[in-house]
């Protein structure tokens, strides 16, 4: 199958090395004027920058961003950058992340009520000090939540938007996908939530 287009959109992946097994986060950003591959690097870039500032002092050092890649999803052909500068970039905690199936979630809210107007990242390397009885620490969830919510100034100076992006409706492929801008953040539990497919020997 063709992959799914998304007008005016660009993807972007974190990649980590968790206790030896690659995790990722995926990200989605709209500009509506379409980028050359330097913009797209630029755009890498900063949210490599947004990440190793904002989120890093709240994950494990077992936990460290390898690579950031940026990919336009209005053609099927890119452009593409990859960021890796001053790379890899462990967590700022000394202590041992919980196992790697472990995550804390943060969902991205719009204006839009829906699945196709929400969406979420799982997030690794969390310190297992910071659990309780599989409930995480309040302040390291507010400071979590808090670090997403500095994404949209972190690239908004380059002309790109936060966005939510849908690529199915009802189960089914849209003839292209629809993005809709991100205006929240927030965690609707404290309690860990499983990626048994980070678990090593599982997959990505």
């Amino acid at each position: 199958m063709a992959p799914i287009l998304v007008p005016v959109c660009a993807l972007v992946e974190l990649i980590f090395s968790l206790n030896g097994s690659r995790t990722e986060n995926t990200l989605w950003f709209k500009r509506l004027t379409t980028p050359d591959a330097s913009d797209l690097l630029a755009l890498a870039g900063e949210v490599a920058t947004w990440w190793t500032t904002n989120l890093a002092p709240s994950i494990s050092n077992d936990c460290a961003l390898q690579e950031v890649d940026a990919t336009w999803k209005a053609t099927g052909t890119g452009p593409q950058a990859i960021y890796t500068t001053g790379l890899p970039d462990a967590g700022n905690v000394p202590t041992d992340s919980s196992n790697n199936g472990n995550a804390f979630v943060v969902k991205f809210g719009t204006e839009n009520i829906g699945r196709s107007y929400r969406g979420r990242n799982y997030i690794a390397g969390i310190p297992a000090a910071s659990y309780t009885n599989s409930v995480l620490d309040t302040a390291v969830g507010n400071s979590i939540v808090g670090a997403y919510e500095l994404l949209p100034a972190a690239v908004a100076s380059a002309g790109w938007t936060h966005v939510v992006v849908s690529t199915h409706t009802g189960g089914d492929p849209r003839p292209t996908g629809i993005s809709t801008p991100v205006t929240y953040y927030i965690a609707t539990t404290l309690s860990s939530r499983s990626q048994r497919r980070r678990n090593p020997g599982v997959g990505a």
